[in-house]
């Protein structure tokens, strides 16, 4: 099995991981690349993807004319079955791998912690979350984009704060609880270099970029870990819109994924995940409030060395029906235990 290899595609609207793996379920290698939305195009994606995969059979020392068995991709943007086709039929004259599969980004976090499904709460650049039951079956919340949804997101969190601000300077809305939108103005200032409002409409309109909007989402976090009462409001109010995707999507879950240990398992990916602390009291709040309210679930984090590239490769080796080794407790951590009292 050691000259079986499968890779896996992390496909993310910010960068993307590709992994190449063995049949005795062993790394060969892990390479990070630039961002993977179909967004951009789904030639340049495919691009992206063939050029990636190329380098990670260079870093392992496979040959360069090695078949990979099955490459499975879990994309940003791979909601449509359509669209998945199409982007799959463009590999056919590339001899890339025996067999191609193309998933939403959804399906890699799930596959890599559990083989009998989960939830994946998803909040990066923009947000989603999807249950997936034993039978195959699923549920899902978001995952509609920046004007359709992403609550909860860096790009969500970021617009929120604008919005905040230019409400509470029109007069239109004041800012929460009377807080001062001082320190605020000043971060969003400093992110965009602009000393107007007007000068920040550029950057939301004509020159838009989503990824680099979003990233206005980490000097906010920075700022409430000081303590700054208003840019805390806004974690508080994303945690809840997470839980209200949570919320949405466990009414669904089987009687087999709640009877788990520690209840339904809920993976978050995203580095918005990292600022839980901030997230936590808005999040819980929600949960607690509801009146369909959870009994029991575990929030999970994919380990260091694991990433929804590792759910992508086990689902391509399920896919031709390849019996891996899979060691799942060594691909997560448990960060926050919920059970209703």
């Amino acid at each position: 099995m050691s000259d079986v290899v499968f890779c896996g595609v992390e496909g993310g609207g910010t960068h993307s991981v590709v992994v190449l793996y063995n049949g005795f379920g062993e790394c060969l290698s892990s390479v990070h690349g630039p961002a993977s939305n179909y967004w951009i195009g789904m030639d340049e994606v495919r691009n992206r993807i063939i050029k990636m995969v190329e380098e990670a059979k260079q870093r392992a020392g496979v040959s360069p004319d090695t078949q990979i068995k099955c490459i499975c991709m879990s994309l940003s943007g791979g909601e449509s079955v359509s669209s998945n086709e199409e982007f799959k039929a463009g590999f056919k004259d590339t001899n890339l791998a025996e067999e191609y599969m193309v998933c939403s980004d959804t399906r890699g976090p799930i596959a890599a912690v559990n083989e009998s499904g989960g939830v994946v709460l998803i909040a990066g650049t923009g947000s989603n979350a999807l249950l997936e039951n034993p039978d195959g079956s699923t549920v899902r919340c978001g995952g509609w984009g920046h004007i359709l949804g992403d609550e909860g997101s860096a790009y969500g969190i970021s617009h929120m704060a604008i919005k905040v601000y230019f409400d509470d300077i029109d007069g239109l809305r004041d800012a929460p609880n009377g807080y001062s939108t001082e320190v605020l103005w000043n971060t969003i200032q400093n992110f965009f270099n602009v000393k107007s409002r007007a000068e920040i409409l550029p950057h939301i309109y004509k020159d838009f970029e989503k990824n680099k909007f979003s990233k206005l989402c980490k000097h906010l976090a920075e700022i409430a870990k000081q303590g700054d009462p208003l840019c805390c409001w806004i974690f508080i109010q994303a945690g809840k819109f997470l839980a209200q995707h949570l919320l949405a999507i466990y009414k669904g879950a089987s009687d087999e994924l709640l009877k788990n240990k520690g209840g339904l398992a809920v993976v978050c990916v995203g580095s918005v995940w990292r600022s839980w602390e901030l997230l936590k009291p808005g999040f819980l709040e929600e949960i607690s409030s509801s009146p369909c309210k959870p009994k029991e679930f575990s929030l999970l984090t994919l380990a260091d060395d694991c990433t929804a590239a590792k759910g992508a490769v086990y689902l391509a080796s399920r896919h031709v029906n390849f019996t891996m080794p899979k060691d799942y407790s060594s691909n997560y951590s448990v960060f926050h235990h919920y059970k209703a009292v």
